[in-house]
């Protein structure tokens, strides 16, 4: 079974608030109340924990955006996005943080496997996106994967996906707000 990319649109608030308790974010997709625990840690060493809740938190399941990616296509749309294979530290880290979750750059861990952008760096991302022509992300697909063949169904569905993903960027954008990818 593969496991799809899902974009989410959320306040920055929001992400510093699941990357400081990440076991709240399963809660956080469904829109339901979490339970703040103590970690072990913070009972060993006698810490408080803030077990208050954003005001604004989800009540409802998250809507996102899906560009059917899966989680086999990482590494071929990191490098179609940023032409190359070498790990970078810019907004071009979405899809590297699947397949090098420990690589340094801009995105936020939220528990290891779901990541975000605060809302200072989504515009870059989508200005990235845009910068690369559909001849460009043609030719990078053919040095990606040492064919240069692709079909009109695989054309409209690398179109498709990076349309998604400026879509989400987009929105983001509009609302001031960052951006959270998941597994799903």
């Amino acid at each position: 079974m593969a496991l799809y990319m899902f974009f989410h649109v959320l306040p920055d608030s929001h992400i510093e608030f699941l990357s400081e308790h990440p076991d709240t974010f399963r809660s956080y997709l469904e829109g339901s109340q979490p339970r703040i625990r103590k970690s072990l840690l913070d009972r060993v060493l006698g810490r408080k924990v803030d077990s208050s809740i954003p005001e604004d938190w989800p009540q409802g399941e998250l809507e996102g955006y899906c560009p059917e990616i899966n989680h086999r296509q990482v590494e071929c749309f990191h490098y179609l996005l940023n032409g190359t294979r070498d790990r970078v530290e810019h907004s071009g880290c979405v899809f590297q943080t699947w397949f090098a979750p420990r690589a340094r750059s801009v995105a936020v861990t939220i528990d290891g496997e779901n990541f975000a952008l605060e809302s200072e760096f989504v515009p870059s991302l989508g200005e990235r996106i845009r910068g690369i022509s559909e001849d460009e992300l043609f030719r990078r697909y053919a040095e990606a994967v040492d064919d240069a063949s692709l079909d009109t169904v695989g054309r409209e569905f690398l179109l498709d996906a990076f349309r998604t993903i400026v879509s989400a960027c987009d929105s983001a954008i509009e609302k001031r707000q960052g951006l959270m990818w998941t597994a799903g």
